[in-house]
């Protein structure tokens, strides 16, 4: 029975592993379409609690993975849902 329990415990933290793993920082600028840099939006991964807000440089980073979907809002302009698909830096617009 108690290497059952260690087995399972191995394949839960290998499985939690590879999920921390998927996960990368994801660095972006949020900027309307003059090219005017928006701070204080958020930025919310759909379907998740994960969120944060852009800086005063429109600056945002969250962890997030290939295919998730950001949810991008700021006051004063339209909701946009934006669908990574790479981790590379984004221009959100």
């Amino acid at each position: 029975m108690a290497s059952v329990k260690k087995g399972l415990l191995a394949m839960l933290f290998s499985f939690l592993f590879t999920l921390c793993a998927h996960a990368q920082k994801l660095e972006g600028t949020i900027k309307d379409a003059t090219g005017k840099v928006i701070d204080g939006a958020s930025v919310i991964i759909k379907g998740s609690n994960v969120g944060t807000t852009s800086d005063a440089d429109g600056a945002f980073s969250i962890s997030a993975k290939t295919n998730d979907i950001l949810i991008v809002t700021a006051l004063g302009y339209a909701i946009q849902q934006i669908k990574i698909s790479n981790n590379g830096p984004i221009a959100i617009i």
